[in-house]
């Protein structure tokens, strides 16, 4: 029989190993989607910025490739000089809020790890959590589309057309392991 004193100190031990490998289960569950979402830039196409998918809007954890600064395809699409400054004022407009909501969300998701790896779990705090979690997140998609919309208002309805073909041609050309996940 193991004396008193090991036994605690072995179920306290295999309590703390078992609280980090939940919490880093929860990292990796939450930190892995985000860091496959960032894909390298391209040729012409600058790097990261408020671009979202397919590069049309700001995506929540990681921007896409910022379109609207392709010469190439300012050219293929035959944008305007103001509709080229319209659309930079909305992605920029746009990109500034999302880096707000994407702080909103990363506390929110720490929030979550804070209640599920506490000893006993409050269902107030873990519903605070969720709801926190999940109107940040429909923030941020509420962003991405209305900036959608406000750069299909610039745009005469041929070049909206030529621009979706455009992205999703890109889409389809890029490997698939670039491509940002649930796309």
């Amino acid at each position: 029989m193991i004396p008193r004193t090991n036994r605690t100190t072995t179920h306290r031990a295999a309590r703390t190993a078992s609280v980090l490998a939940l919490l880093l289960a929860l990292l990796a569950l939450f930190a892995l989607p985000a860091a496959a979402q960032a894909p390298p830039p391209g040729d012409d196409e600058p790097g990261a910025g408020p671009g979202g998918p397919g590069g049309f809007g700001p995506g929540p954890g990681g921007p896409d490739f910022e379109w609207w600064t392709s010469p190439r395809l300012k050219t293929q699409l035959g944008l305007s000089p103001e509709q080229e400054k319209a659309i930079q004022s909305i992605m920029f407009g746009s990109g500034e809020k999302m880096i707000d909501l994407r702080a909103a969300i990363d506390k929110a998701r720490l929030e979550m790890v804070r209640v599920i790896s506490a000893d006993a779990i409050d269902d107030a705090a873990a519903k605070k959590a969720i709801d926190r979690l999940v109107d940040a997140e429909c923030q941020g998609a509420r962003l991405r589309h209305a900036s959608r919309v406000d750069v299909a208002k610039v745009l005469t309805k041929e070049q909206r057309v030529q621009l979706m073909q455009l992205l999703e041609r890109r889409q389809r050309e890029r490997p698939r392991a670039e491509r940002p996940r649930g796309r």
